[in-house]
């Protein structure tokens, strides 16, 4: 008679705490754009930690030629997905372009719409590089997310995202530094 394989021990849901603890150990930590229920069961199953609801989502389902013309409402939908999908790896949610830029308010209605909606854990707050200048007002507006809901966290991410805003130029720290003055 053959041994019988040890039942895999039961997955867990994946908190920040479990993920800070990989980091530690140098496990490595691994993140899925998804966009849909379908793929949010496949991501479960095959124990993908970070669930990432991302704005280039609409530019992959409903055809956007950039991520700047990606609303909230699209963005909830594919969160909306994903937390049905899903019963394990931790939900990454994009606040698209505009969702959080208007003002702190604004900032945490939103999130607390993709929390209450969407299922989403974590924030992202995306920007392009005319956001650097204002770098420190967006990052107040995290602080506003993380500090309205302590068991959520927000993350800022301030990057070049949109060919057309920049005028067909990527920019470099020195542009960012041009634009505070």
């Amino acid at each position: 008679m053959a041994d019988a394989k040890p039942a895999a021990p039961a997955r867990k849901k994946v908190t920040i705490p479990m993920l800070v603890e990989k980091m530690k150990k140098g496990e490595p930590i691994v993140q899925l754009a998804v966009y849909d229920y379908e793929t949010a069961i496949i991501a479960d199953r095959v124990g993908i930690d970070i669930l990432c609801v991302s704005d280039t989502g609409g530019m992959v389902l409903f055809g956007h030629e950039s991520t700047t013309s990606v609303s909230f409402e699209e963005v909830m939908f594919m969160a909306q997905a994903v937390k049905r999908g899903s019963k394990y790896g931790l939900r990454m949610v994009d606040m698209p372009y505009m969702s959080f830029h208007l003002s702190a308010q604004q900032a945490v209605d939103n999130a607390a719409k993709y929390v209450s909606q969407g299922g989403a854990e974590v924030m992202k707050c995306e920007g392009n590089q005319h956001h650097r200048c204002r770098a420190t007002s967006a990052s107040r507006r995290c602080a506003c997310l993380s500090s309205a809901d302590s068991s959520r966290r927000a993350k800022l991410r301030t990057v070049p995202r949109s060919w057309s805003m920049t005028r067909g130029r990527w920019s470099t720290p020195a542009a960012s530094r041009s634009c505070a003055k």
